[in-house]
């Protein structure tokens, strides 16, 4: 059961990988006020970061707690307010995680961190 669980902490990961390498190729050269005003791109951003907490939330319980440096539960509320309080979005946070994501790299998180779930 435990390499299951292993194997399903593996492919999220390289959801959580791919969605975000997207996102902040989506956002790359924007400032905040032209992603304000390109809805298509905003479009863009939201379905990946969505994807991102989608996976985060299949992580396993215990991959998730070996690494309590990263914010999960956040992550996860993001996309909790992106499908179901879509009306709520607040750009400036959208625009804030997404820049936190590209200073800090956990949204690019490395092919290493990836293998060792």
């Amino acid at each position: 059961m435990l390499g299951l669980f292993m194997l399903r902490d593996k492919a999220s990961l390289l959801d959580i990988f791919k969605a975000g390498q997207l996102a902040i190729e989506f956002a790359r050269g924007m400032s905040r006020e032209q992603l304000a005003s390109d809805v298509m791109r905003q479009s863009a951003i939201l379905y990946q970061i969505a994807i991102v907490g989608e996976a985060t939330k299949r992580l396993s319980r215990n991959f998730r707690e070996q690494h309590p440096e990263v914010p999960w539960d956040d992550i996860a509320g993001m996309r909790d307010i992106i499908a179901h309080q879509y009306d709520r979005l607040d750009l400036d946070i959208v625009w804030q995680a997404s820049d936190s994501a590209k200073s800090t790299g956990v949204a690019s998180c490395d092919r290493a961190f990836i293998t060792s779930a």
